[in-house]
Order: structure tokens, then C-alpha cells, then sequence
């Protein structure tokens, strides 16, 4: 497949992946895209918008797992002398109080949750719980939601419903902030949802309980799921169809280093008001992109408001160093086409070809959401060290993101998404041997290269996705595999917190389900250098 025909796949998949943003005229782009027309293929100013936009990745990545260093799952705790134990030294009464697991007739419950009856010594009840409450060690944390409110066993779950609702929340959004982008511009509900991200996320800050910070923070990844819409959006939205490929691709790369910007913040800032206040603050910084960042001109000439796409493509081709003279002439000659809406619940009905594949994607995103979700707050319990972790994780994304780029392109997307899916569940289990071992370095690199296929393999199914289906259903079926993505992302908390329990259940789950997974692409076609399906009914006759 040449790159146009690649570009092109890659716009239709991606742009509504998020709703049903990005509609442009397939007329006039099969004959001459309008951007490349009047300001160039891919300059200046269109890679200022596509680093602007790649940035807003750090922000998003410190919302979604921001639970690494507010909760983290290594917290140790033990319970509160009463009164008459306050003089001994944490070790004594740690060593008084210790319950050995095998005394206790429980197995969902830390022994750290009870305590040896050192008040009633000649009671029948030889362990109780934690009547006065718990202590922590702040080595790793000075102050956590988990320290500040109590949330150990039998409040512990609450840490995974909080997570889950981060998910749900940016999964709720995506019907909210697409149609939105799409009526009333995507500048507009960009700064909207940066301004709301920042205001809901210094309020939890402030919050002294938790209800109300479970409540603020919900509404800050809401908030960010507008972001996450538009800044991708903006991408394809001002690139060529020749550099479409590369740019979804690398547009990732922002992500990880955030998630390891966060971890060396972390490392500084032991309290979680004061790190995610400093965090919050960073993304209020974003709001200067109202005087940087223009409205999309595709979106402009959709709504049919040339004026105002003139102005902005005349600036965009002196940044570009192209000819202005006849943009003007060009933009009241073009002709925005409205596609013709397609149901996608009538596909999936009457194309039973069409509703396995969909079935199977949409199986393969739940896979891989839960995955690389759940592996980046794996890294926060790989190790003593968790800064470390956190930051060698995040920085991971670099190099995989780059290799992506022509890993897809040399050996074919169903091969090169089932041997970065294979590697990953080996160096996952590997990971779990070497973390049993004590061994850090090792544990560290293993999970590591983890990563590195994770990445791979999430960008390429991006790819994959958008070539299985017909052009006319593309962005719609594929924003359904997105929503299943999300899902696998509000489970992935829960699996985490098994590992409180027998903390090899993590690893023993992803790395199961990385090695699984690539039995889901045995039904599906090979797309490298395939003719994309243009209608439901050539997936019927040819199962392309």
C-alpha cells in the first residue's frame, strides 16, 4: 500500500475514532487535498500545530494515570497503637502486633488489616482489626489519598473504582466533545476543555474529602477527554495525506514522556495536593494556546466560513514560504461534499462478515486497552523503586514509537501486532521471574521491552483497524473498537489491585492475554498493500 492510499486510510480511521470529528470533502481529497493545494504538503506551520497539539499528550497522561503517585499500591500500613502503646518505637509495635497470614482464616483481607490482641491479652479473641486506626510508611509518600483517607481493606476498593471512573469518564466524553468540535468549532472546545481540566483538577486539590475529590476529579478527566478528542484531530486535520501515517504514530510519543515527567515530579514532591496542584498548574499553562493555536480550516470550509479560512491559510502559507496570490481563488471554488450517513447498528445487523470482524476488533481493543493501560500502572508496584520504574516506563515510548514507523511497513500489520503481542507476554512473564527473584535491574528491563512491544503493538492496531474497514463505515466502527479500548482501561485497575493479594496475579493476567491475543487475528485479512474496501457489501463478496 503507498503512502496516499495508507494517509487516507489512516484520516478516515482516526478522525472519528472520537466521535465524528474531521469530516472533509472525499471528492475533492481523491482529486487534491485543499491544505496541500494552498499551503504545501507538510511545513512549518503545520508542524508547529502537530507539536502544539502532541504536547496537551502530557497533561492527558498525568490524568489517566495520575493514580501511579496519588494511590500508590506499595503503600505499607499497619494498625495505630491505642494510647497506652504510644511510647514504643514503630518497630516494637510493629513487631508486637505482627500476624502471620497462616493464623488467619482470610485470604482477600492483608494481615496488615489486624493485629495480634496486645490490649486484651487473656481475651478469646486472639486477632482483631485495626480499632484505632492506621499508620503508614511515608518513605515513598509523605501524604497519599490512600494515607489521607484510610483507603485499605475495606476501603481499599474504592482506589480501583476511582480509577475505573477516570475511564468512564473519558469514555463518556467522547459523545459529548466530538459532536461539540463538530458545531461549534475545535478551537473553541479545545481552550473549553483545558480551562475546565485545570479548574476541576485544582478543585479536587482542595478537597478535604474524598467524595468530593472523587467527584472533581471525574469531572477533570471528562474535561480531558475534549483534549484528547481535538489534539488528534487538529493533527490529521492540518497534515497531507503523505505524512498521516507517521504523524499518528509519533503522536504518541508525548504520552510516555509525561508519564515520566510525572515520575521525576514525584520524586521531588512527596505530598499528592502539592503534586498534582503543580501539575495542574502546568496545564493551566496551556491556555496561552489561544493566542497560538488557529481554528482548523477544514472544519472552516466544512461550515462553509471561507473568510475566516482565507485569513488563516494566507498566514499559514507565508509561515510555509508558498505563494498566497491565489488561495483566495482556490477556497470560493471548493465545494464542501456531506458524506452520506450510514448506520452502523444496520451494518452490524444485515453484513454478518462485517459484525464478526467487528466483533473480533473490538475484542483485540479490549485486549490491548486493558493491557496498556494496566501495564503502565504495573510499572508503579515493579519495584521498591518507583520513580525509577515510572520514568524508564514513560521513556520506553520513545524509541517503540520511532521503530513502529517502519516495523509496519516491512513485514505487514497482523505479523508485526502478533510478534510485538507474543514478545511483550514473554518479557512480561520474564518481568514476574525477576521480580520474585529480587532482581530490580533485571525486573526493570524486562518489563521495560514489555513496553516497547505494548507501544508497537498499539500503534499498529490503529493502522490494522482502519484498513479492515469499508470507507463508508470506517470512522464509526472504529470509534465502537475505541469504546472497547476504554473498557479494557476500566478494568485494569481491578487487576492491579489483585496483586495486594498474591501479587503475581498482575503478571500472570497480562502476560496471559498478550500471548493469547494474537489468536484473534488469525480470522482477520493481511492489509499490507490491500485495496481498502470502499462499501459493507465488499466485505460480504471478497472478505476484503
Amino acid at each position: 500500500m503507498d503512502k496516499n492510499v495508507e494517509g487516507t486510510a489512516l484520516q478516515n480511521e482516526s478522525i472519528l475514532l472520537y466521535g465524528s470529528c474531521g469530516k472533509c470533502d472525499e471528492t475533492d481529497a481523491k482529486k487534491s487535498d485543499i491544505l496541500t493545494t494552498t499551503i504545501g504538503s507538510f511545513g512549518k506551520w503545520q508542524f508547529r500545530i502537530v507539536v502544539l497539539m502532541s504536547l496537551l499528550k502530557i497533561p492527558i497522561a498525568w490524568v489517566q494515570l495520575g493514580i501511579v503517585f496519588i494511590a500508590p499500591t506499595t503503600t505499607e500500613f499497619w494498625c495505630k497503637p491505642p494510647k497506652q502503646f504510644m511510647n514504643l518505637s514503630k518497630s516494637e509495635w510493629k513487631s508486637m502486633i505482627s500476624v502471620n497470614d497462616d493464623l488467619l482464616n482470610i485470604t482477600k483481607i492483608s494481615s496488615s488489616c489486624f493485629m495480634k490482641n496486645v490490649v486484651e491479652p487473656n481475651s478469646d479473641n486472639l486477632i482483631i482489626p485495626c480499632k484505632w486506626g492506621y499508620e503508614y510508611n511515608r518513605t515513598e509518600m509523605s501524604s497519599s489519598i490512600i494515607s489521607e483517607w484510610d483507603l485499605v481493606c475495606d476501603k481499599s476498593f474504592l482506589v480501583e473504582i476511582l480509577q475505573m471512573c477516570v475511564m468512564l469518564a473519558i469514555l463518556l466524553g467522547m459523545p459529548i466533545f466530538g459532536p461539540a468540535a463538530d458545531k461549534f468549532g475545535r478551537k473553541i472546545v479545545l481552550m473549553t476543555s483545558i480551562w475546565l481540566q485545570t479548574l476541576f483538577g485544582l478543585a479536587s486539590t482542595l478537597s478535604p474529602w474524598f467524595p468530593g475529590f472523587f467527584i472533581f476529579r471525574f469531572l477533570s478527566s471528562l474535561s480531558t477527554s475534549g483534549i484528547m478528542i481535538v489534539s488528534f484531530v487538529m493533527c490529521i486535520e492540518v497534515s497531507s495525506n503523505a505524512s498521516r501515517s507517521t504523524i499518528i504514530v509519533l503522536h504518541g510519543i508525548p504520552f510516555g514522556l509525561g508519564f515520566s515527567l510525572m515520575g521525576l515530579l514525584a520524586y521531588f514532591i512527596r505530598d499528592w495536593r502539592v503534586l498534582l496542584i503543580v501539575q495542574y498548574v502546568c496545564c493551566a499553562l496551556y491556555c496561552c494556546y489561544y493566542w497560538f493555536v488557529p481554528e482548523s480550516p477544514r472544519w472552516l470550509l466544512a461550515v462553509d466560513r471561507k473568510e475566516e479560512a482565507v485569513e488563516i491559510l494566507e498566514h499559514a502559507a507565508t509561515v510555509n514560504r508558498k505563494d498566497v496570490s491565489a488561495i483566495k481563488k482556490t477556497i470560493d471554488a471548493y465545494h464542501y461534499v456531506d458524506p452520506e450517513k450510514h448506520m452502523i447498528l444496520k451494518a452490524l445487523k444485515v453484513y454478518p462478515k462485517f459484525r464478526g470482524r467487528t466483533l473480533i476488533l473490538s475484542l483485540n481493543w479490549l485486549a490491548i486497552g486493558c493491557l496498556y493501560f494496566g501495564l503502565y500502572q504495573l510499572a508503579g508496584t515493579l519495584s521498591e523503586n518507583i520513580y525509577v520504574s515510572v520514568c524508564i516506563t514513560g521513556l520506553i515510548s520513545i524509541p517503540s514509537n520511532l521503530i513502529a514507523v517502519y516495523i509496519v511497513r516491512g513485514c505487514g500489520r497482523k505479523l508485526a501486532m502478533a510478534l510485538s503481542s507474543l514478545f511483550t507476554g514473554v518479557c512480561i512473564f520474564a518481568s514476574m521471574a525477576t521480580v520474585y527473584s529480587n532482581s530490580f535491574w533485571a525486573s526493570v528491563s524486562f518489563f521495560g521491552c514489555a513496553m516497547f512491544g505494548l507501544i508497537i503493538l498499539y500503534s499498529v492496531v490503529h493502522l490494522f483497524t482502519g484498513e479492515l474497514y469499508p470507507t463508508t463505515l470506517r470512522n464509526s466502527a472504529s470509534g465502537l473498537n475505541m469504546m472497547f479500548a476504554k473498557v479494557g482501561g476500566m478494568v485494569s485497575p481491578f487487576i492491579i489491585g489483585t496483586g495486594a493479594i498474591f501479587w503475581y496475579v498482575p503478571f500472570v493476567t497480562f502476560g496471559t492475554v498478550a500471548m493469547l491475543m494474537p489468536l484473534l487475528l488469525i480470522p482477520l485479512p493481511e492489509t499490507k498493500n490491500m485495496e481498502l474496501p470502499e462499501l459493507a457489501n465488499d466485505i460480504e463478496k471478497h472478505g476484503t
